[in-house]
């Protein structure tokens, strides 16, 4: 008499091992979307803080000879990932941009969320009370044309963080 399995366990043993990997993908990729939700939160609220923390350190966002302003490097300011070009850095989220970062003056930052197309987990997370709560913070907006408020560009919010007129010294 031979030992093994008959054709009949062997789909059900095929059968079963589908049925779990019908669930398991989706609930792998789901906490993969949910562990870049958190480091994009991350991300925005240490790049803040680093903006403060320079700010309060050296009092200017760069240096100014007469009147020519020149912008400090963005990657002496924060070790936060960006794809830099000139004055601006762009924070990505799988390889979609999500918020630009620019320095404006000596005390503004321009801040321009760029990946604002529903269903994003860029969107979900600029959506979010404690995230909007993060950016407006402590430091006073303006749009940088004496109006105070945001400056709407592009159907998305353009915020100028100015940390000379939130009260920030050195």
């Amino acid at each position: 008499m031979k030992k093994g399995f008959t054709m009949i366990e062997l789909i059900f043993v095929i059968v079963i091992l589908g049925i779990l990997a019908a669930v398991a993908i989706p609930k792998l990729n789901a906490t993969r979307d949910d562990a870049e939700e958190v480091k994009l939160k991350t991300n925005i609220s240490t790049i803040i803080t680093d903006f403060a923390s320079y700010y309060t350190s050296k009092g200017a966002f760069g240096t100014t000879s007469g009147t020519t302003f020149t912008a400090a490097d963005l990657t002496e300011i924060t070790n936060v990932p960006l794809t830099i070009s000139n004055t601006a850095g762009v924070m990505k989220v799988k390889g979609v941009d999500c918020i630009e970062f620019e320095i404006q003056s000596a005390s503004a930052i321009k801040i321009t969320p760029k990946g604002t197309t529903a269903g994003g987990i860029c969107k979900k997370v600029l959506d979010k009370s404690d995230v909007q709560a993060m950016l407006i913070g402590k430091a006073a907006w303006n749009a940088n044309d004496g109006v105070n408020g945001d400056a709407v560009k592009d159907g998305a919010t353009v915020r100028y963080m100015d940390f000379g007129a939130s009260g920030v010294t050195w």
